[in-house]
């Protein structure tokens, strides 16, 4: 059988390298610029208290908001994929042995 032909006669695809694909290195490149943002963010936000524009309140705040919207939201979306899928299932016939 010739290279590259299955039992079926389809040729295989050689695998693709995910680094020619534009989704992956927007996908990649936003998750790598997420990490450092995420350590450097407490930092300066930090020397902006220190320098006095910002009070120790503040900071408090922005540092617990993105928190907030994780704590709200989590019940509600997770309740929100439990719903379907518990109907689904439900729904069926029991099994026969």
């Amino acid at each position: 059988m010739a290279k590259g032909v299955e039992a079926t006669g389809a040729r295989a695809h050689p695998a693709r390298s995910p680094l020619r694909e534009r989704a992956f290195l927007r996908l990649w490149s936003a998750a790598t610029a997420a990490g450092p943002a995420t350590w450097a963010l407490p930092l300066v936000l930090g020397l902006a208290v220190l320098e006095g524009t910002l009070s120790p309140a503040a900071l408090g705040l922005t540092v617990i908001a993105p928190a907030i919207g994780a704590f709200g939201a989590g019940p509600v979306l997770g309740g929100c994929a439990l719903v379907p899928t518990a109907r689904h299932f439900s729904r069926r016939p029991p099994p026969t042995h």
